[in-house]
């Protein structure tokens, strides 16, 4: 399968632990998605440990492996490329967030729109989102 969108980190945690918060088009997309079509890149997996780490997400006690294996599984994760790294910070985004910049930059060297609910990445322009 060739990958259609990238996923956001929130994007990500919220499919896994409260579908409710997607937005309608982004939930509409990612379950519709064919395995593979939705990419995860591995700046969204050090985010998530970031997040997990200062209690920023509630696992209740269960190991994140237990919790995000079967979205990692179905879903491409893919590393930070070479192109996306040397794009990112240069990026017209209004922060320095550098995750989002290099998920951001991984979504335009893909060529594909990112799910995201991110006002900062919307209003930049930078990149097609879903949401």
């Amino acid at each position: 399968m060739k990958i259609r969108y990238v996923l956001d980190t929130h994007a990500l945690v919220w499919s896994v632990l409260s579908p409710e918060r997607l937005g309608p088009n982004a939930l509409r997309v990612m379950e519709s998605a064919g395995p593979g079509e939705l990419a995860i890149t591995s700046a969204s997996i050090m985010e998530l440990g970031r997040l997990i780490d200062a209690d920023k997400i509630d696992l209740n006690s269960r190991r994140p492996s237990d919790v995000f294996e079967e979205a990692l599984a179905y879903n491409t994760v893919i590393p930070v490329s070479l192109e996306a790294a040397i794009k990112a910070p240069v990026l017209g985004l209004p922060h320095f967030d550098p995750y989002d910049r290099l998920i951001v930059a991984e979504a335009l060297v893909l060529g594909v729109p990112l799910i995201s609910k991110d006002g900062n990445i919307t209003d930049s322009g930078l990149v097609r989102v879903v949401w």
